[in-house]
Protein backbone atom coordinates (compact mmCIF):
# COMPACT_ATOMS: atom_id res chain seq x y z
CA UNK A 1 0.00 0.00 0.00
CA UNK A 2 1.10 3.34 -1.10
CA UNK A 3 1.81 5.74 2.12
CA UNK A 4 -0.94 8.51 1.79
CA UNK A 5 1.25 11.22 3.50
CA UNK A 6 4.07 10.64 0.65
CA UNK A 7 0.53 10.72 -1.84
CA UNK A 8 -0.83 14.29 -0.75
CA UNK A 9 3.36 15.16 -0.68
CA UNK A 10 3.32 15.01 -4.40
CA UNK A 11 0.21 15.72 -5.15
CA UNK A 12 0.69 19.40 -3.61
CA UNK A 13 4.74 19.07 -5.49
CA UNK A 14 2.89 18.84 -8.86
CA UNK A 15 -0.06 21.33 -7.92
CA UNK A 16 2.64 24.05 -7.00
CA UNK A 17 4.28 23.56 -10.20
CA UNK A 18 2.27 23.38 -12.93
CA UNK A 19 2.82 24.18 -16.80
CA UNK A 20 1.70 27.46 -18.67
CA UNK A 21 -0.70 25.55 -20.54
CA UNK A 22 -2.20 23.48 -17.14
CA UNK A 23 -2.38 27.24 -15.27
CA UNK A 24 -3.97 28.27 -18.35
CA UNK A 25 -6.74 25.43 -18.22
CA UNK A 26 -7.40 26.33 -15.01
CA UNK A 27 -7.99 29.58 -15.04
CA UNK A 28 -10.57 28.99 -17.66
CA UNK A 29 -12.26 26.02 -15.52
CA UNK A 30 -12.05 28.82 -12.83
CA UNK A 31 -13.81 31.65 -14.86
CA UNK A 32 -16.30 28.88 -16.40
CA UNK A 33 -17.35 27.84 -13.19
CA UNK A 34 -16.88 24.19 -13.81
CA UNK A 35 -15.58 21.97 -10.65
CA UNK A 36 -12.20 20.48 -10.91
CA UNK A 37 -10.14 18.48 -8.99
CA UNK A 38 -6.52 19.40 -9.69
CA UNK A 39 -3.70 16.44 -9.84
CA UNK A 40 -5.91 13.92 -8.51
CA UNK A 41 -4.74 10.93 -7.23
CA UNK A 42 -5.78 7.46 -8.28
CA UNK A 43 -5.00 3.84 -8.11
CA UNK A 44 -5.17 1.45 -11.22
CA UNK A 45 -3.42 -1.90 -12.33
CA UNK A 46 -1.90 -1.41 -8.92
CA UNK A 47 0.26 1.88 -9.82
CA UNK A 48 -0.44 5.61 -9.07
CA UNK A 49 -1.61 7.97 -11.19
CA UNK A 50 -2.59 11.97 -10.64
CA UNK A 51 -4.98 12.68 -13.39
CA UNK A 52 -4.59 16.77 -14.26
CA UNK A 53 -7.69 17.69 -13.90
CA UNK A 54 -10.77 15.76 -12.93
CA UNK A 55 -14.34 16.69 -13.55
CA UNK A 56 -16.09 14.72 -11.29
CA UNK A 57 -19.74 16.27 -13.25
CA UNK A 58 -18.81 14.70 -16.29
CA UNK A 59 -16.52 11.70 -14.67
CA UNK A 60 -13.95 13.29 -17.16
CA UNK A 61 -10.12 13.66 -16.76
CA UNK A 62 -8.55 16.19 -18.68
CA UNK A 63 -4.67 15.22 -19.56
CA UNK A 64 -2.98 18.21 -20.83
CA UNK A 65 -0.33 17.21 -23.25
CA UNK A 66 3.18 18.70 -24.26
CA UNK A 67 4.52 18.12 -27.43
CA UNK A 68 6.46 14.98 -26.26
CA UNK A 69 3.43 13.05 -26.00
CA UNK A 70 3.26 13.23 -29.71
CA UNK A 71 6.14 10.93 -30.50
CA UNK A 72 5.40 6.92 -30.75
CA UNK A 73 6.83 5.80 -27.23
CA UNK A 74 5.35 8.05 -25.40
CA UNK A 75 1.63 7.59 -27.11
CA UNK A 76 2.24 4.17 -26.64
CA UNK A 77 2.52 4.64 -22.58
CA UNK A 78 -0.41 7.40 -22.93
CA UNK A 79 -2.44 4.49 -24.18
CA UNK A 80 -1.63 1.88 -21.58
CA UNK A 81 -2.14 4.51 -18.73
CA UNK A 82 -5.70 5.55 -20.19
CA UNK A 83 -6.36 2.03 -20.68
CA UNK A 84 -5.55 1.59 -16.75
CA UNK A 85 -7.20 4.64 -15.73
CA UNK A 86 -10.57 4.30 -18.00
CA UNK A 87 -11.50 0.73 -17.61
CA UNK A 88 -11.04 0.44 -13.46
CA UNK A 89 -12.71 3.76 -12.78
CA UNK A 90 -15.13 4.47 -15.26
CA UNK A 91 -13.97 7.73 -16.18
CA UNK A 92 -13.44 9.35 -19.87
CA UNK A 93 -10.38 10.69 -20.79
CA UNK A 94 -10.18 13.77 -22.56
CA UNK A 95 -6.08 14.93 -23.95
CA UNK A 96 -5.46 18.46 -24.82
CA UNK A 97 -2.06 19.27 -26.67
CA UNK A 98 -0.60 23.15 -25.36
CA UNK A 99 -2.14 24.90 -28.51
CA UNK A 100 -5.41 23.57 -27.99
CA UNK A 101 -5.78 24.89 -24.54
CA UNK A 102 -5.02 28.12 -25.26
CA UNK A 103 -7.69 28.16 -28.20
CA UNK A 104 -10.57 26.55 -26.35
CA UNK A 105 -13.71 28.13 -25.79
CA UNK A 106 -16.45 27.21 -23.00
CA UNK A 107 -18.86 26.04 -25.40
CA UNK A 108 -15.94 23.51 -27.22
CA UNK A 109 -14.88 21.92 -24.24
CA UNK A 110 -18.58 21.26 -22.89
CA UNK A 111 -19.07 19.83 -26.53
CA UNK A 112 -16.18 17.70 -25.86
CA UNK A 113 -16.79 16.88 -22.32
CA UNK A 114 -20.35 15.71 -23.24
CA UNK A 115 -19.47 14.00 -26.68
CA UNK A 116 -16.34 12.57 -26.36
CA UNK A 117 -14.94 10.56 -30.11
CA UNK A 118 -12.59 7.76 -30.15
CA UNK A 119 -8.42 8.53 -29.94
CA UNK A 120 -6.58 7.13 -33.33
CA UNK A 121 -4.96 4.10 -32.79
CA UNK A 122 -1.18 6.03 -33.68
CA UNK A 123 -0.12 9.46 -33.07
CA UNK A 124 -1.24 11.83 -35.70
CA UNK A 125 0.06 15.31 -36.12
CA UNK A 126 -1.55 17.76 -37.54
CA UNK A 127 -4.83 16.00 -38.59
CA UNK A 128 -8.08 17.79 -38.49
CA UNK A 129 -10.30 17.32 -35.43
CA UNK A 130 -13.02 14.51 -36.52
CA UNK A 131 -16.51 15.29 -35.30
CA UNK A 132 -18.25 11.85 -33.98
CA UNK A 133 -21.19 10.67 -31.73
CA UNK A 134 -20.32 6.90 -31.25
CA UNK A 135 -19.70 6.22 -28.01
CA UNK A 136 -16.32 5.06 -26.96
CA UNK A 137 -15.15 1.72 -26.64
CA UNK A 138 -11.55 3.17 -24.89
CA UNK A 139 -13.41 6.10 -23.62
CA UNK A 140 -10.92 8.02 -24.92
CA UNK A 141 -10.54 11.36 -26.22
CA UNK A 142 -7.12 12.90 -28.14
CA UNK A 143 -7.11 16.27 -29.86
CA UNK A 144 -4.31 16.42 -32.20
Amino acid sequence: MIDENLIQEYRLKLSLNPTLYELQLEEKLLRWQIKYEKQKPIIANNKLYFLDFYLPQFKTYIEVDGKYHNTSKQYTKDCKRSKNITTENDFTELRLPNDRIKSISKSDLLQLLNNPSPIPTTPQKHTKKRKSNRKLDRKSTRLN
